[in-house]
This record gives C-alpha cells, structure tokens and sequence, in this order.
C-alpha cells in the first residue's frame, strides 16, 4: 500500500512540474557554473516620482558594484534576432530589460511574452521609434509614448498564462533624445527614464567582431553600469555570447532590474535585495 501511494504522488507531482508554464519549470541548468555571468543581483527600483539613471546622461545611476553590468535590449522584438537573445541569456542565468517598441509588439507579441516568461523586464521605447521626440510637438511626443506603452501592455497580456503580467514603468527616449518637458510628463506617472552608463555601439554598421571589441572596451574602462543593445541587430546576437563569455573570463557580474513593490510585497524578497535611494 505504501508503495502505491509513493508511486501516485509521484505521478502527480510530476503531472503538476509539466502543467507549469515553461519558465516556472526549473531554475537555470548553468547557476553556481564558473562559465556562467549570472544569475544576476535583483535591484528593485522605486519609480515613484520619476527618476532618471545612466551617466551617460544624468547625474546618476543604479547602485552597481565595481565590474556589474546591468544588460538592456532597445527596439525589439525582432523575430529573427530576440529568440537567439533570449536563448543566450538563459545559457548564462541572465535577465535583462527589453525597452520594445509598440509597432514591433504588435506584429510580434508572443516574443513580447516569451521574453516576460523568461523572466526578463519588460520596459516602453515609444510607438514607432521617432529617433528625437524633441522635435515633434509635445502632444505628438506624448501620444508616442503613451501608443507604445498600450501596444506593449497589450501584447504581454495577450495569452492566458501572461494575462496578470504588468509592464515596468521604464522608458527609454529613442536616440537617448529627451526633454525637460517629457522627462516632467513621465515623473508624474511614475515612470522612471533610463539612459545608459555605457554602450556597444552596436547600432552602427560594424562587424560583430567590433561590437565585442567596442563592448568589452567599454566595460573595462566605466568599470561598471547599465549597457545599451539591440535585439534588432544580427550582429548583436553573434557578439553577445563572446562578450558573456569575456565578462566571466574578466571577472565581471551581473545585475538586474525590477519595478520596487509594494511594502508587503517587498517584505517577500530575499535578504540583501537592493531598493535604491528615492529619486
């Protein structure tokens, strides 16, 4: 008798673990490897108010340690270059911020899903990537904004296992062009602005292989922050895995970021997790 129960819960458990979604399954296969960047520290960022991060541009950034990186992916999803992204994170225990655009979420919102299943953050780049919404009127600006995020929020919500998904209230200004104004607009609703510490220069017409060069220069020379990629660039997907596989090499680490929740939900995490300062 003992034998039948153990061999039914058994058979449960494991018709449980497969009715799961995907992402819920297991926890990376590579986690503790020495080959491995992630998985990444978990920054929780308190939106309320605005706040805007990246020295590229602004007089601060998120509270990473010396050699963390913090990874970013503009303009997608692309359904070519997204899926090879996504597959190559997971092989290093990464997550990062996809800031997508509306049009792209619309014509392919089961990667706008994927990536949310995957357990990377998903973030608002505008409707239609106007490359400097300074020279548009202000109404045109904010309507840009606004169309993307509804695209997006529409898209990631699309199927049934996404359907409570939320999108983080992260904007990027396309070209890294904002405004005073809009940077004002968006601090009203919350919505924290997000530049770069450094970049790839992955949008030029290079080579891969410059891409790596161009990144891991970079990297070496801020010492730590927040990177801008693209997951629209084929390019991009050929260097990833030789800049991952160069940051472990280089001794670098990893981090992620999260919309701070609320003060019940935050009394949830792990102990260490990171709430940065109020904007």
């Amino acid at each position: 008798m003992n034998r039948a129960i153990t061999a039914l819960l058994a058979a449960f458990g494991a018709a449980l673990l497969a009715s799961l979604p995907a992402y819920a399954q297991t926890p990376c296969p590579g986690a503790g490897a020495q080959n491995v960047l992630g998985p990444a520290r978990i920054i929780e960022v308190d939106t309320q108010g605005g706040g805007a991060y990246g020295t590229l541009q602004y007089a601060r950034s998120l509270d990473l340690g010396e050699k963390e990186i913090l990874f970013t992916f503009d303009d997608g999803p692309d359904p070519e270059v997204t899926p090879q992204i996504l597959d190559t994170l997971d092989r290093h225990c990464l997550k990062a911020t996809f800031f997508f655009t509306g049009l792209r979420a619309e014509r392919y919102p089961e990667l706008v899903r994927e990536a949310w299943r995957r357990g990377h953050t998903i973030a608002t780049h505008t409707y239609s990537h106007p490359n400097n919404l300074r020279r548009f009127a202000p109404s045109y600006a904010r309507a840009q904004i606004t169309r993307g995020q509804e695209a997006i929020a529409a898209a990631l919500q699309g199927a049934e296992d996404t359907k409570e998904a939320e999108l983080a209230p992260f904007f990027r200004f396309p070209g890294l062009n904002d405004s005073a104004r809009l940077k004002s607009w968006l601090a009203a609703q919350d919505i924290a602005v997000f530049s770069c510490d450094f970049g790839s220069d992955d949008w030029r017409r290079i080579s891969a292989w410059s891409v790596y060069k161009r990144t891991m220069r970079n990297a070496s020379y801020v010492g730590r922050g927040i990177v801008i990629m693209h997951d629209t660039k084929a390019r991009t997907a050929t260097a990833l895995p030789m800049i991952l596989d160069e940051l472990v090499k280089r001794g670098f680490t990893a981090a992620h970021m999260r919309p701070k929740k609320s003060s019940e939900t935050l009394a949830g995490l792990p102990e260490g997790t990171l709430r940065p300062e109020q904007p």
